[in-house]
Order: structure tokens, then C-alpha cells, then sequence
């Protein structure tokens, strides 16, 4: 933003992804800059622009139809309008889609309620849009002639906590060990704060190593304000930095821990450790053994299994911390054992058909992700995983990966290029999906996957009760 970019605190590029750049971050920043411009969010043709000034977000102006304030407040509820008045309104509204002038001049709606609206509407398509994986933003200086539009003076700070606290991110934010408050909470007047926030920003005012920090009470606080941007990553003290070395050797202990799923080791901790000490060698684990300390360096060459072992971590520190979940890890290591990984991976499949068929969907990804770390090489288990994944807008990209993956492995299967075909197909890569699903057909005309693809009515009857198939074709 061209007003804000000779700022020491430009800390984003004026144009980029999302994925990169998540939404709260950059509402946090501009709300802090005290920005006056836009803020554009595209996704393939749909473009929505939230006015900023002075750090607050006054309307949101889209060029879909369904996004305008009249649209969006009658199909929410909030606006109930006889159908000759909906007429009259229509007309009018057909070159304004900024409309809350409009309904107060015919007296459908006061000023405040407007305003109300507004931020609702407002709050609703950034939380949409701080979901879209594949989309865009760009900023944009200067000041928007608005004329007598009612506006909802939305603090972009408060626009930026609300959707952190609502938008889940893809995977969990790894905080690093130190944090400050880019903000003191006495900034945030008239911004409502959740009491476990307040008192972070006010503990952060000097930086806080996140090891002292009790996981159950702090840790949706602290992920809530490092998304929303008001806290930055903070030096620790010498004394802290130095424990940060890893030797080799070190390294490669932890990995021993982590291949023999050894819990107590992995976050350095002696067996029957108390509830404190398991958190705090799991913050310590964390600290030293994040694989993004591996990118690079005389030890870049274990990056891989450092991010394969890491993801043991998380669920140690769930297991170590309670009974019953310790119990029950207990219990499926001894089942294990006595299995082979191929049939552990199939009975999870059996148990994964059987949620997906109740309708648990969640559930059947859930008992997939395990069968593919019993057996990784299971490609009827990453087939069926992927399936369900394509009806995930967040998780799609994934699917498509996993496909393409099986497809070069196995060529020779239809049903997998087919299934391919309709990933990218939902992904708006229109051209490699007919091209990927041309090649099915080509392998087995009769593939039943490629001909639902292409509205074949016989097929899509006979995939419609598949709980994997099926949900893709309904929806």
C-alpha cells in the first residue's frame, strides 16, 4: 500500500497470495498502520474490496450480486421486504452496489441497523474469504469518496481477531519461542478482547518464552493473536540461545526416540514425568527440533525425517498428559505389534468405509490418515483418502497431489486418473481434467468414475450410494 510502503513496519508484499500471506495477518497490520485504501481479495473472477480508513473498515464492495448489503440482508433474515417493494428496489439498486443509503432513504432500515449489517456482511466475506486457499489480495492507497453511504466503521484490528478466532488455518501455526506485543492491549480501547487474550498482550509487553506459558489456558489465546498479527517473534536471551544447538548425534537420538515411538524420550522427559514437565519439554521438543531449524545448515540432510518425526510430537504431549489417552496408546502399540502394517492399514480402511457410509466423513479421513502412516505404499488407502479430500475446498489442492502422485506410480488405472480428472476439475483446472479423464476412458471406456464425470446418467445412478463416489456427484 502505496501510503504505508516507506514504513519500517512494511512487513508485506503490495500484491500476493493468500496462502502466504493469511487474511488476519494482513487486517492486523493495516489496522495497526492505521492504512486508508483497499484491500482487494480475488478468487479466479470473483473480486471483493474492503475500504479501509484510517485503519477501519468501512464497506465491502464485491462484483457478485449476492455479496451486495441488500442481497446479503435479505437472504440472511435480517431484511424482510414485500415483493413490489423488492421490485421498486431492484431497479434502484441495479448500478449501486453500495445499497445502505438506499434502504434508509426508503425507510427499510435506519442508519444503525445499517451500519450493524455492515459489519456483520463484512465480517462474514473476509471469514470466506480467509478460507479460500487459492486466492489472491492486493493493496491499494487512497481514499474512497463514499458520499452519504452509512459505513461500519470496523476496526481492522477487531475485523482481524474475529476471523482468527473463526477460521481455522490448514494446520496449526507453529509459534516460535519468543514472542512481544506488536500492540499494547490499552491500543485495543473499544476492541473487544477475550480475557486469555488481554492478559497474553499484557504479559507480552516484554517477550515471554512460550515454554512458561501453561498449553491448555494460553495456547488458543496466543494462536488467535499471532494470526491476527499483534505479536511478533521476539530474541530470547543469550543464555536461552545457546540451548538451541543441536549436535548430530543429538539429532539423531531424537530420531531413534521418534522411530520407536518412544514419548518419553522424544520430548526429553523420564517416564512418569508430572503434567508441568512433560509441557515443558514438550515447548522445549519444539523449540529445538522444529523442522524448519532443518531447511537448512550442516544438518539440512535429516529435514526430512525431522518433519516425518515431528508429527509425533503434538500427540505426545496429548498422550503424556492423560491417563485414559495413555492408556488407549498403550492398548493400539500392543495391537501394533502383533499386526503387519499392510493389514493394519486394511482394517483401517474397512473402519474408514464404514464412518464415510454413517455420514462421518471427518471420522473416515481421520482413520485414512492413520492407515497411510501403518503403510504409506497403500495406494488403495491414499485413493480412497484422496476421494474424500476432493470434497474439502481447504484440502483439495492435497487430493489433487495425492493423484497425480498415484497416477504416475500406476498408470495403467482408469479409476485413478479419472478420480484425478474431477480434483482438478474442482480446482478450475479445466483443460487437465478433460485431459486426464480423456486418458481413463482411453484405458476402460466403461470406467465408471470418467463416465459420472461427463453426466453419463447410468453411471452417476450406480456411484450414487458409494460413500466415497457418491457425495462427489451429489454435491
Amino acid at each position: 500500500m502505496a501510503a504505508v510502503a516507506a514504513g519500517a513496519e512494511l512487513t508485506f508484499p503490495a500484491e500476493g497470495r493468500l496462502a502466504q500471506y493469511p487474511l488476519p495477518s494482513l487486517l492486523g497490520w493495516l489496522g495497526r498502520l492505521r492504512a486508508t485504501g483497499a484491500l482487494d481479495v480475488t478468487r479466479r473472477k470473483l473480486v471483493r474490496r474492503f475500504v479501509l480508513e484510517e485503519g477501519r473498515v468501512l464497506v465491502v464492495v464485491s462484483n457478485a450480486l449476492e455479496d451486495r448489503l441488500y442481497e446479503w440482508a435479505r437472504e440472511s433474515g435480517r431484511l424482510d421486504v414485500e415483493d413490489w417493494k423488492a421490485v421498486s428496489l431492484e431497479q434502484r439498486l441495479a448500478r449501486r452496489p453500495l445499497a445502505g443509503a438506499v434502504l434508509v432513504e426508503r425507510g427499510l432500515a435506519t442508519p444503525g441497523q445499517v451500519r450493524g449489517w455492515l459489519r456483520d456482511q463484512i465480517v462474514e466475506l473476509l471469514c470466506e474469504a480467509a478460507a479460500w486457499r487459492d486466492a489472491r489480495y492486493a493493496l491499494h492507497a487512497g481514499r474512497a469518496e463514499l458520499g452519504e453511504e452509512p459505513t461500519a466503521d470496523l476496526p481492522a484490528v477487531a475485523a482481524a481477531l474475529e476471523v482468527a478466532r473463526r477460521v481455522a488455518p490448514p494446520r496449526r501455526p507453529v509459534l516460535p519461542p519468543y514472542v512481544v506485543a506488536r500492540i499494547g492491549a490499552e491500543e485495543l480501547e473499544g476492541i473487544e478482547l477475550r480475557p486469555e487474550e488481554r492478559a497474553l498482550l499484557e504479559r507480552a509487553k516484554e517477550p515471554i518464552a512460550l515454554g512458561a506459558l501453561a498449553p491448555e489456558r494460553d495456547t488458543a489465546g496466543l494462536e488467535v493473536l499471532w494470526a491476527a498479527g499483534l505479536l511478533a517473534e521476539a530474541e530470547p536471551p543469550r543464555h536461552a540461545a545457546e540451548t538451541h544447538h543441536v549436535r548430530e548425534e543429538e539429532l539423531q537420538e531424537w530420531l531413534k526416540a521418534a522411530a520407536a515411538e518412544q514419548l518419553e524420550r522424544l520430548l526429553g522427559v523420564e517416564p512418569g514425568a508430572d503434567v508441568d514437565e512433560v509441557r515443558r519439554g514438550y515447548y522445549r521438543t519444539v523449540r529445538r527440533f522444529h523442522p524448519d531449524r532443518f531447511r537448512g545448515g550442516p544438518l539440512a540432510r535429516y529435514h526430512k525425517q525431522v518433519e516425518s518425526a515431528f508429527r509425533l510430537v503434538h500427540e505426545a504431549l496429548k498422550i503424556l498428559t492423560d491417563p485414559a489417552e495413555y492408556r488407549a496408546w498403550q492398548q493400539r502399540r500392543r495391537q501394533k505389534v502383533a499386526r503387519r502394517p499392510e493389514e493394519m492399514a486394511r482394517q483401517r480402511l474397512a473402519l474408514a468405509r464404514a464412518a464415510a457410509r454413517a455420514g462421518n466423513r471427518a471420522q473416515a479421513v481421520e482413520h485414512l490418515e492413520r492407515a497411510m502412516e501403518d503403510h504409506p505404499d497403500d495406494a488403495e488407502v491414499a485413493f480412497h483418502l484422496a476421494l474424500l479430500l476432493i470434497g474439502n475446498p481447504r484440502r483439495r489442492r492435497e487430493a489433487a497431489g495425492l493423484l497425480e502422485d498415484l497416477a504416475k506410480r500406476h498408470p495403467h488405472r482408469a479409476d485413478i486418473l479419472a478420480a484425478w480428472g474431477i480434483a482438478l476439475k474442482r480446482l478450475g483446472e479445466g483443460d487437465r481434467a478433460v485431459a486426464a479423464i480423456t486418458r481413463a476412458l482411453a484405458l476402460d471406456r466403461h470406467q465408471l468414475i470418467a463416465r459420472a464425470a461427463r453426466n453419463d446418467e447410468a453411471a452417476l445412478e450406480r456411484l450414487r450410494d458409494d460413500p466415497f463416489l457418491g457425495p462427489l456427484f451429489r454435491s
